[in-house]
């Protein structure tokens, strides 16, 4: 009974150690009294509030993966498109400050609810908004409509309006119908068109320039209607038009302005391609020398159509300086600069009426 009670003993305990080194993709893969650690293999200790800032970069960590899975390219570009560092640092400003409250346990479940966020909702756009965070159960909104707030992971039911100024002030989301400005953002299931909240219409539904299919359907507007996507081979003539993961690509980039396109894969970096074609992954370009696929420019590096192919980059970690000659990467402009898209912002802004306007507070 001795000997069978040590080898059981053994047996556990080679179990436990076992399982201390196992791969996981979150807590809830890992026995209790155990957490998930950034290298994605579980380790002791369960996760608690001091790890907050840890979690915080894990967790855009997972909408960067979660990106790179909807729309290729490579989950270390879009990590410096979407800024983790400042990001989690507004996001550790707000619950120092109350406005917003981290619950440990429920980050497992966080991760697992941003690695099945639809891809219509992963755009560059929507993610300048400042709600990549948005279905992390972990981060718990403590500020109703009317009172001040960091980032809008704080509001209650709503969003952060920041207006160029920190802090900023929880508003309520519009309902359908309602009035809105550039800046406002309208209830799930609408966006803010002509000054309006409409609603997005599905598969055959009716749509225009106003009124516009729902990014998380599949279709695309089409001769007023929302039609399906097209598979790859299919003539095309906008991005849109294609299926997730593939983009409109022009099959005879050097025959005039509008020549043929179809729907094809992405490639990704590294990969060879047509220079003019359009064929690679978001935040990457056709290097006309190499002729294969290549990030996006950085800091000090030429932009726009530096080799002149058509293949126009814009920057990582910096913005494209349009009117200089040549164009090059220079630092992000600051709230109230000036800009033409929100990458000029930086991962903590957005680009409204062509002035930066904060959407993740830094602490003051």
């Amino acid at each position: 009974m001795r000997i069978a009670a040590m080898m059981l003993g053994v047996l556990w305990l080679g179990c436990s150690v076992q399982l201390a080194g196992a791969p996981c993709a979150d807590d809830l893969q890992c026995p209790r009294e155990q957490r998930c650690a950034p290298e994605a293999t579980c380790v002791e200790g369960p996760r608690t509030a001091a790890m907050l800032e840890e979690s915080c970069q894990l967790a855009v960590k997972v909408v960067a993966e979660r990106v790179s899975e909807c729309f290729g390219g490579t989950t270390e570009n879009f990590l410096k498109v979407l800024g983790p560092g400042p990001v989690c640092q507004s996001v550790k400003a707000s619950v120092e400050g109350a406005r917003q409250a981290f619950s440990p346990e429920e980050f497992g479940t966080c991760l697992r609810n941003l690695r099945q966020v639809p891809c219509g909702n992963l755009s560059l756009e929507k993610l300048s908004l400042g709600t990549l965070l948005e279905g992390c159960t972990a981060f718990v909104p403590q500020v109703a409509a009317g009172q001040p707030c960091g980032n809008s992971s704080d509001c209650q039911g709503g969003w952060c309006s920041t207006a160029e100024t920190c802090p900023g002030v929880c508003r309520a989301f519009i309902p359908y119908s309602g009035a809105c400005t550039e800046g406002d953002q309208c209830q799930v299931g609408s966006t803010c068109s002509g000054g309006i909240c409409r609603r997005y219409v599905g598969l055959g539904g009716i749509c225009s320039a106003a009124v516009q299919c729902d990014p998380n359907s599949g279709t695309y507007c089409q001769d007023g209607r929302c039609v399906e996507q097209k598979g790859v081979g299919s003539p095309c003539t906008d991005n849109a038009e294609c299926k997730p993961r593939s983009l409109c690509v022009k099959t005879q980039p050097a025959q005039g302005n509008n020549p043929p396109k179809e729907c094809r894969e992405v490639k990704a970096l590294g990969e060879p391609c047509e220079p003019g074609a359009g064929e690679c992954a978001l935040l990457s370009y056709c290097e006309a020398g190499t002729r294969t696929c290549r990030s996006w420019p950085g800091p000090g590096e030429r932009c726009a159509d530096a080799e002149g192919t058509g293949e126009g980059s814009l920057c990582l970690e910096s913005r494209c300086e349009f009117f200089g000659f040549p164009p090059v990467c220079a630092p992000y402009n600051p709230a109230g600069g000036g800009c033409l898209t929100s990458l000029d912002c930086g991962p903590t802004g957005a680009c409204r009426k062509f002035r930066c306007t904060p959407n993740w507070c830094p602490p003051s």
